[in-house]
């Protein structure tokens, strides 16, 4: 019988308990609307990933702040695929669990992936040409500090965390730790902006749009998802969306299900001015 169903009901430890103790060989595909993972198993263990651009490790872990999504493990050879994850099973999924705890505890410390962090002193910003420095670099062959360096250096006071994690290509686990540790040391400072779990938007019949982002928005919309989830389902900027969400509302093509109260508020972000 086919190992399949969603993170929502099957957590993804219990799928690795569970393909590591019959020593399965395969490909793990987990699947979103805009998204698809992949884990690739040899008897049972783990030995690489693909998610985005992410591979290995990091991607690896980049599934675990994932929450939802439909899997399915399909039996076949990988003997095609490089080996580059190469702890057993058990440590494995241990580290596995221990990232999963890690990454709920690290989300309620920020509040939500959608705040927009910026330098609370313009002398802390990274200068532009390092940035262009580390974007010449493999991110496999950055330090520690050049990847912290990295993660900084998209920071402008305008992309939202999930966004600033998106394109550094360095996962978003790492770049909670970063944000965490230099909010906590001042460094940097979060914008008072609406906190989009609140916000829960409905189509009003029948919506379209010729703007592809706000397309995806739309595609998803369902009178269930926050705008939060909305966003971080379709890899799309705050700052680009919520002015097209505002006039959708106001138009009276989309209705505010819950949170129509900070419509004002939402009116009134302006973090890319024209």
């Amino acid at each position: 019988m086919p190992l399949t169903g969603n993170l929502k009901e099957f957590d993804l430890v219990s799928i690795l308990q569970i393909l590591s103790g019959k020593l399965s060989t395969g490909r793990l595909v987990i699947n979103k609307v805009f998204k698809k993972g992949i884990l690739y198993l040899k008897e049972g263990k783990v030995i690489n990933s693909e998610v985005g651009r992410l591979r290995g490790m990091p991607g690896f872990l980049e599934l675990f702040t994932w929450d939802e999504g439909n899997f399915e493990f399909i039996e076949e050879q990988v003997a095609n695929i490089p080996i580059v994850i190469t702890m057993s099973p058990e440590a494995l999924i241990l580290e596995a669990a221990r990232i999963m705890d890690e990454w709920h505890e690290k989300k309620k410390s920020l509040g939500c992936l959608t705040c927009v962090p910026f330098f609370s002193d313009p002398s802390f910003s990274i200068p532009p040409a390092v940035q262009v420095l580390l974007l010449r670099k493999d991110p496999e062959s950055m330090t520690h500090e050049e990847k912290e360096r990295f993660i900084l250096s998209n920071i402008d006071g305008r992309r939202d965390f999930a966004t600033i994690a998106r394109i550094s290509g360095l996962g978003t686990l790492l770049a909670i730790d970063v944000v965490l540790n230099n909010l906590s040391s001042g460094r940097i400072a979060l914008r008072d902006l609406v906190n989009l779990q609140y916000v829960v938007p409905e189509k009003i019949g029948n919506v379209s749009s010729n703007d592809p982002a706000v397309q995806k928005m739309l595609k998803i919309m369902d009178g269930k998802m926050n705008m939060e989830k909305i966003l971080l389902e379709i890899e799309e900027e705050r700052g680009k969306i919520i002015p097209e969400l505002v006039k959708l509302v106001k138009g009276g093509r989309v209705r505010l299900k819950e949170g129509i109260e900070y419509l004002p508020r939402l009116s009134q972000e302006n973090l890319y001015p024209s």
